[in-house]
């Protein structure tokens, strides 16, 4: 076990009140309604290790950008644990909060727009220099111009941002996040705003920033190639969770979570002759404003386990779920009971109460009631199940020697478990987690 943990974090919450309008803002204060809150993070749990490199990867909106910014104080988290060098970050006092900004920097996405327009390069460079009270400031400009690459440094100083390329430009926010000489770095989508011919420019420049600075670096990307290249290991979010983590290639080689490997298997191949299954994911990301019970992901996930109260063989348990997907999405080709029996359950009709419970769907269908057959199927075979129950725990399942964390009822804990065998009735998870937060303390 590494004990050289740079930064814990522990049950990381960010949640954000819902804009309303003043009317609906004061008809809930009348009513005495409770807020909203945006959980945009809910529960992100990690450590980093000096000199480590961890990707964040997921879908636009699952609290990655969040997360990161979380991680620097850019923004105040609602509740869990930032400790940074065996320093609790919320009892931090005036003095330590600078040291720790002081050390932790960010390098934003867009460097068109984290740039202040009206400053020169070397007023951009030089600023985090003169709130911290650094000397040797042109020497300390030049030598992080120098590094990312900007030469000679002097050709710069007076130039404007509209005056440089986007290239030049992240390396300019390059050389501001390292002349504070930080340990730790948040890269949140580096080079997403470049030009291809440009990213392997300063992907090369990132990867050097790490090597020769041993830098603590969270890249956050929706690009897992990237992470791949750059990463130690890798953290896969959904929703504002983690889902799966693990050492980078050991992710990537061998997905477990059904999230996981619909991500990977949707990254092209350059090889046509080359040929892999296909995970299709079907609906939409859930609300992360009324979030749903148990698994977040279970509403779109193919491996959704069977009811306990139901005896449902696979076949029958498979042809279910495609019936229900069917219902669900509005695209069943027939519209009559008769034919849609006889299109999704030919071979494996389920008998017993899930068979009542398909009977009387398709009775809804025949009367046009599509609603209404579409709530009785989620009802009693989606929300009966444990994936809605309980919160699965992201914990290590793979047993001995193999450092990845999945958070899926598929999986237990116990040594020696196949993680493809069919579920046998309920799979007991831990204790779940209680999503709801009050208002933050900064809203």
């Amino acid at each position: 076990m590494r004990d050289d943990v740079l930064l814990e974090v522990d049950d990381l919450k960010k949640h954000f009140k819902v804009n309303q309008g003043w009317i609906s803002s004061l008809m809930q204060s009348v009513s005495g309604g409770e807020s909203q809150y945006v959980h945009a993070v809910d529960g992100v749990t990690f450590n980093l290790h000096e000199g480590e490199t961890l990707g964040l990867a997921g879908e636009s909106g699952c609290g990655k950008t969040t997360t990161g910014m979380s991680l620097v104080k850019l923004h105040e988290p609602t509740g869990g644990d930032i400790v940074y060098n065996g320093k609790q970050l919320s009892e931090a006092n005036d003095d330590e909060l600078k040291e720790f900004r002081q050390n932790a920097q960010m390098i934003f996405q867009d460097p068109f727009e984290s740039l202040n327009p009206r400053m020169t390069v070397y007023d951009i460079i030089a600023e985090p220099l003169r709130i911290h009270d650094i000397r040797n400031e042109t020497a300390r400009v030049q030598r992080a111009l120098e590094f990312a690459e900007l030469q000679p440094a002097e050709h710069y100083f007076d130039q404007y941002p509209h005056e440089l390329s986007g290239g030049q430009r992240q390396r300019v926010a390059i050389a501001r996040a390292l002349v504070l000489d930080p340990d730790f770095i948040v890269a949140d989508e580096p080079v997403s705003m470049l030009d291809v011919s440009l990213r392997a420019g300063v992907l090369s420049l990132l990867d050097r920033m790490t090597e020769e600075f041993g830098l603590s670096v969270v890249y956050i990307s929706h690009d897992l190639s990237l992470l791949r290249h750059m990463c130690d290991r890798l953290a896969i979010m959904y929703m504002g969770k983690i889902v799966e983590k693990g050492p980078t290639d050991q992710i990537i080689e061998n997905p477990q979570h059904p999230y996981t490997q619909a991500l990977i298997n949707a990254v092209p191949v350059p090889n046509p002759e080359v040929g892999r299954e296909r995970v299709e994911l079907e609906g939409e990301v859930g609300d992360v404003i009324d979030v749903p019970s148990g698994c977040r992901f279970r509403s779109r996930c193919p491996e959704l386990i069977a009811p306990s109260a139901f005896d449902l063989s696979p076949a029958e348990w498979e042809n279910t779920r495609a019936f229900m997907r069917a219902v669900k999405r509005g695209t069943a080709e027939a519209d009559d009971g008769a034919a849609l029996r006889r299109e999704y359950f030919a071979d494996a009709d389920p008998s017993g109460e899930a068979g009542q419970v398909v009977d009387d769907a398709l009775e809804h269908i025949d009367r046009g009631e599509w609603e209404a057959a579409t709530e009785l199927l989620v009802t009693e075979f989606e929300e009966r199940s444990i994936c809605a129950r309980e919160v699965p725990p992201l914990e290590a399942k793979l047993g001995d020697g193999v450092d990845q964390e999945i958070a899926c009822h598929l999986y237990e804990s116990a040594e020696g478990h196949d993680p493809y065998a069919e579920p046998k009735g309920d799979v007991v998870a831990g204790d779940a987690s209680d999503d709801s937060e009050s208002a933050p303390a900064d809203d």
